[in-house]
């Protein structure tokens, strides 16, 4: 019989025969073949068949060698008789292991009962898989799936027991990862790194195995988790010495992924998985002895089976902490082997050969000091301990996202299911459900037994409904009583309790029956915040619950012992009697105390005055507090404990608390407070005694911070100073400067993480806000703002550094000024003489910024005086006040020579001679022309009075005062600002240049000062140090108090007649017209026609009202004695206003802009002398700068646009040495 088809040779015939005849004679195989092949022939085919090692003669009797197994596979599967050799093995009692291993590889296994294959047959199949020619036996498999899946068998052998250089490897690479095949399972591409040279390449397998090998192993983990490979083999056993409970979820992750994919005969990489995953006993049993582990590390002649090695010490590596004693046990007989240093001297280049010897050295003790670690036991520990953090971490962030609420009206008692999703800000709303699809929809994978209870209580009083008028809501109340999930309809969580009736009696002149509480059936009372109780009658008997409740409201002294002894034999009902200590219930002790209770929610303080039960030493939830005064005598807590209080009492205690903390008076003993309010009450709390404070169980608890508890520190850096600081509470909290002056503007800071708020004190909020304006991004300041810090850190505790404290000292050095020059002065005066040459001294400019009338041109002159002999001194003034200067240095400084540039031929020389104790005075209009020998002057000293001339920072004006050249530079005025804050800049421009920045700077950062808080706090940072000001009232006492009255003039009917053809022209202009001037115009025009029509009519005729009514004025203070400044911006109008006091005989000085020096001089003489009581002057040009103590009357004949321009005007008399 033959097995092969015609067209095989005979030695492929014979191996065939040999094959699955193992044992066959010479004889029998003639006879075999005696109908194709001659016995010569068969005779000489063998003779040379054993001459190429393909079989072996033993007797008579012929077998085939590995090599010639492989060859008769190969025949058979190219040219084998199918049918015959089915025949053959399906008549056969039981297939030898040369059948088992061709039905396997022919794939006729399904032919049999059994499909697993014996032990001999396996070893025989992994022997021939292990040689080079294996693949050309592999390919002739006709089934793709069987032969991809042998492929891959074949493959993982190699790399466990061989070095992995075999002849077919790059076939076989390229085969496996064939992306055309449906089912990519093996991945020989992840092991190319086991045959490069050892330090070629970096490779996590590579690494010491310790806790960071999670992260490194990311580049192929994904990989190994799905697909087949020796280094999926060796990932799990390094994550199974780190993490077994890891390793065996990723192997069963791995079977599960590949059980529908029907890889046949991948078993073998399940089993060299389960002994890496196994426990201790299986493992102990693969480890049956050390002889033979090293037998199966020297499989192949002259190879060393570096895979399996290194798997094979990985997996005792896990007995090293888990069974320490088998581990030393095999560790001391590996080591005392013969064939470990064998092993250890193989010559192999490989990486896969290196990292073997190298655990094969950790296990033995063979580890240098210079070698990397092998593994790390420690990192188990480490890793461990990580994931246990992670795993907290992750139950709190996965906790149930959807929950089943029950949604209750506290009124109507109606319940409405609700589910509930976690949001971003906690709990939604929730999606409403219909009860009677509850159990159908997703709500009820999330319903406890409370739950269920619910629902059949309601489904109960659903049914009962439609045939009854009023079902019973008890039963729902107390299911719900069960739940921790009840909302109301505002969404909070409430929880409800029942409550059963308690009788008490009371004895006196009568006895009183009463019940507690008073509650109706089938109603809610509120006995907390979140707490409400009903009546629960449910074990009273309905004919007992009638006759109480129809009971009379008094009996006799005489019926309190039967109705005692009535009640003492009934338990359905609690009851007990005060007057006898009698009863079924003891009360509980209930604290005569007042507790105050706090909750900060949102920059809001709620404060509460209650009286509660003695809960020391039992649970918090068994607190009963209500508001002080307010509920019943008697009343019953969550732990259905009854409790007696005393009303009267909790409320004059409430009363007297509340008066103690400040607190208004209030029924409901509940306040809400924010701001100032709540920090003096948080502030009272801290010093309370004897009254227990509480905090809400969701507020955050409140501590006050104050500019003591803050410490600064200041640190030079080049031309920078460095601001740090922090801030201790009594709570053990710091907090930094950063943090502080990030929330100075809302005023207080939560603390989420320590449930703890932080509330500033004004002051300090204040300061802070100051600080803020003079710090940069990086909590800086430039050397320029050094010393507006300076004045700022004064109210805190700070410290410095050696270039902070160098340059303090240098600022604390005071210049001193000269008794003579300070004697004329009042006290407020010498303090701000010494407050500005303190500041000159160190480089500053300072503005005299006194309310009008406190004498800051003689401030000014005695600054001048101090530094007379540096140099010449220059004063900048309106041309109505110069006069007033020279008057003043000829009094105060007669020893200074006063130069009146309007009154010199030659003003360039006149600059240019100014020497040592000369002041050169100029008006702002003549300024400009002596520009060129003002700024080729170096002036000691230059001074702008009423400084606002230089309001406009682009005119010509102020450009050349900017320009000019001093040592010390002042500004004078009443009015810093008059209309915007561009004006301020200006000022400074010239006092201290570049402090406020350019102009654009400064109107990009201060722009909206005037209607932002925060930037006019942080501007007054910048400038307060340079500016003084203060009020009359502040610093003269004896000067008498300003009376203003506002004198109503009615026009007549020809005035109103030319008002209102005025008024609507002037509508009708601020319609059409298409700019400002226009308008302003038509609004001036209004303001003329109210004073004296015929400033706009020249024909109209009538008298003024206005000016006749301002004349019978000046005739009666005339002739009261007094003297009376008249003021207005219309020249006109003061001129016809003359005109009338001729007419009536009265005598005037008269001062307007076109007034010349000597008859301003001559006007204000003639005034101060008592030649005239009546001063006419023009608001422009005697509106600043006059010393008019004199007058005692001030009218003006119209208003100006801006109310300080008056001010300025009637402070001409309202000033020092006024007296009346």
């Amino acid at each position: 019989m033959q097995y092969l088809q015609s067209e095989a040779s005979v030695t492929e015939e014979l191996l065939a025969q040999i094959f699955i005849t193992s044992g066959i004679t010479t004889k029998s195989l003639c006879r075999q073949l005696s109908n194709s092949h001659s016995g010569p022939e068969i005779e000489a085919a063998l003779s040379a068949m054993q001459e190429a090692g393909l079989v072996v003669k033993k007797r008579q009797s012929w077998s085939l060698s590995l090599n010639g197994c492989l060859s008769a596979l190969q025949s058979l599967l190219r040219f084998g008789r199918q049918r015959t050799l089915y025949a053959v093995m399906t008549h056969a009692d039981k297939l030898s292991v040369e059948l088992e291993i061709y039905s396997v590889l022919s794939n006729t296994r399904w032919m049999f009962a059994y499909s697993a294959i014996s032990p001999q047959a396996e070893g025989l199949l992994m022997h021939l898989f292990l040689h080079p020619d294996a693949w050309e036996l592999l390919a002739l498999i006709e089934d793709d799936r069987l032969k991809y899946s042998l492929q891959g068998w074949a493959w993982l052998l190699n790399q466990l027991y061989t070095t992995g250089n075999i002849a077919w490897e790059p076939l076989a690479s390229k085969t496996i990862t064939d992306y055309g095949r449906r089912q990519v399972v093996w991945a020989p591409a992840e092991d190319n790194w086991q045959a490069l040279r050892a330090g070629s390449v970096s490779h996590p397998l590579c690494d010491p195995f310790d806790e960071k090998y999670f992260q490194h192993r990311t580049a192929f983990s994904a990989m190994t988790a799905k697909r087949y490979s020796y280094t999926a083999l060796a990932d799990l056993a390094v994550v199974a010495l780190l993490d077994k409970s890891e390793a065996v979820a990723s192997y069963q992750h791995s079977v599960d992924s590949h059980s529908g994919q029907q890889i046949a005969y991948d078993q073998f990489w399940q089993q060299q998985a389960y002994v890496i995953i196994a426990p201790y006993s299986e493992q102990e049993e693969y480890f049956a002895g050390v002889d033979l582990w090293f037998d199966s590390l020297l499989v192949i002649a002259d190879y060393v089976s570096w895979g399996k090695l290194l798997l094979d010490v990985l997996v005792l590596c896990q007995w090293q902490q888990a069974h320490p004693k088998q581990y030393q046990q095999w560790v001391a007989q590996v080591k005392a082997h013969p064939l470990t240093e064998m092993i250890l001297s193989h010559h192999s280049e490989s990486l896969l050969a290196a990292r073997a010897k190298h655990a094969l050295r950790y296990l033995t003790g063979q580890i240098s000091e210079s070698d990397a670690p092998f593994y790390v036991p420690a990192a188990r520990q480490d890793i461990w301990l990580r994931k246990l953090t992670q795993t907290i971490q992750s139950d709190k962030e996965h906790q149930a996202d959807q929950r089943l609420v029950w949604e209750l009206c506290l009124k109507s008692l109606k319940v409405q299911p609700r589910i509930q999703s976690m949001g971003k800000r906690g709990w939604t709303k929730g999606r409403m459900i219909q009860l009677y699809s509850i159990q159908y929809s997703a709500a009820e994978a999330l319903m406890s037994d409370a739950d269920w209870n619910v629902f059949q209580q309601l489904e109960r009083q659903n049914r009962v409904r439609w045939g009854h008028p009023a079902p019973d809501v008890l039963p729902v109340l107390k299911a719900l009583s069960a739940c921790d999930n009840i909302i109301s309809q505002d969404g909070q969580s409430v929880s409800v309790h029942g409550v059963k009736p308690l009788a008490v009696l009371q004895s006196g002149e009568q006895v009183t029956f009463d019940v507690f509480p008073r509650i109706a059936n089938a109603t809610l009372r509120q006995v907390m915040d979140d707490a409400w109780c009903f009546l629960d009658t449910s074990a009273i008997s309905p004919q007992f619950i009638d006759v109480i409740e129809s009971r009379p409201e008094q009996l006799a002294c005489e019926h309190l012992q039967p109705l005692t002894e009535a009640l003492e034999q009934q338990k359905d009902l609690l009851w007990y009697s005060p007057c006898q200590q009698k009863g079924n219930i003891q009360p509980g002790h209930w604290d005569t105390r007042p507790h105050l209770w706090l909750d900060w929610r949102q920059g809001t303080l709620d404060v509460a005055i209650e009286h509660q039960n003695d809960v020391s030493g039992e649970l918090p939830a068994n607190r009963m507090s209500m508001p002080s005064g307010q509920g019943e005598t008697w009343i019953s807590g969550p732990d259905q404990q009854w409790y007696q209080r005393d009303l009267s009492q909790e409320k004059a205690d409430s009363l007297a608390l509340s008066k103690l903390l400040g607190l208004k008076a209030n029924k409901q003993r509940r306040w809400a407070l924010s701001g100032e309010a709540a920090l003096s009450l948080i502030k009272a709390v801290q010093n309370l005694q004897d009254v227990p404070v509480h905090w809400r169980q969701r507020s955050s608890q409140v501590t006050v911070l104050t500019r003591q508890d803050l410490t600064l520190d200041i640190e030079k850096r080049k031309n920078w100073f460095a601001v740090t600081g922090k801030a201790s509470t009594d709570q053990h909290l710091e907090l930094n400067l950063r943090l502080l002056l990030a929330n100075s503007r809302q005023g207080f800071i939560e603390q989420d993480s320590d449930n703890l708020v932080v509330l500033m004190e004004d002051e300090l909020q204040q300061q802070l806000r100051m600080l803020d304006g003079l710090l940069n991004e990086e909590m800086e300041v430039d050397v320029q703002m050094a010393y507006p810090l300076q004045q700022v850190l004064e109210t805190f505790t700070h410290q410095g550094d050696q270039g902070w404290q160098s340059l303090q000292e240098k600022w604390s050095e005071k210049p001193v000024v000269a008794e003579h020059i300070l004697a004329p002065l009042r006290d407020y005066q010498k303090t701000s003489v010494q407050w500005a040459a303190h500041l000159s001294h160190h480089g500053f400019g300072a503005c005299l910024a006194d309310d009008m009338g406190l004498g800051k041109t003689l401030q000014a002159i005695s600054l001048i005086r101090h530094y007379q002999c540096e140099g010449a001194a220059l004063v900048v003034a309106p041309k109505s006040v110069i006069h007033n200067w020279q008057a003043e240095c000829q009094r105060f400084a007669p020893e200074l020579t006063v130069v009146d540039l309007e009154q010199v031929d030659n003003r360039n020389e006149a600059i240019a001679a100014a020497g040592d104790k000369t002041l050169v005075l100029v008006s702002y209009g003549l300024l400009t022309r002596c520009q060129e020998a003002m700024q080729d002057k170096d002036w000691q000293t230059i001074v702008l009075d009423e400084a606002q001339q230089i309001k406009n920072p682009q005119t010509k004006r102020a450009k050349l005062v900017f320009g000019l050249t001093a040592e010390r530079r002042f500004t004078l005025t009443g009015t810093p600002v008059e209309n915007h804050l561009t004006e301020l800049w200006s000022q400074f421009a010239f006092l201290n240049p570049g402090l406020l920045g350019s102009l654009k700077q400064f109107r990009q950062k201060y722009g909206q000062a005037a209607r932002n808080a925060e930037d006019m706090m942080r501007l007054k940072a910048l400038i307060s140090p340079f500016i003084m000001r203060r009020m009359k009232g502040e610093v003269l006492s004896e000067l008498p108090g300003k009376t203003e009255i506002t004198h109503t003039v009615y026009l007549s009917a020809k005035e109103s007649a030319a008002y209102e053809a005025v008024r609507k022209d002037a509508l009708k202009t601020a319609k059409n017209s298409k700019g400002v001037v226009e308008v302003l115009a038509a609004l001036t025009r209004l303001r003329q026609v109210c004073c004296d029509a015929s400033l706009v009519f020249d024909s109209f005729a009538e008298e003024s009202s206005k000016l006749r009514e301002a004349l019978a004025l000046v005739t009666e203070a005339i002739e009261g004695g007094h003297q009376i400044l008249v003021f207005s911006q219309f020249v006109q109008l003061l001129k016809r206003f003359a005109m009338q006091l001729e007419q009536a005989s009265l005598s005037f000085s008269y001062l307007d802009g076109q007034s010349s020096s000597k008859q301003r001089k001559a006007a204000i003489e003639a005034f101060k002398a008592g030649e005239h009581n009546v001063f006419l002057i023009s608001l422009k040009a005697g509106g600043t700068g006059l010393n008019l103590t004199e007058a005692d009357t001030v009218i003006h004949l119209d208003p100006w646009w801006n109310p300080a321009v008056e001010d300025q005007a009637s402070d001409r008399a309202h000033r020092m040495g006024q007296s009346r």
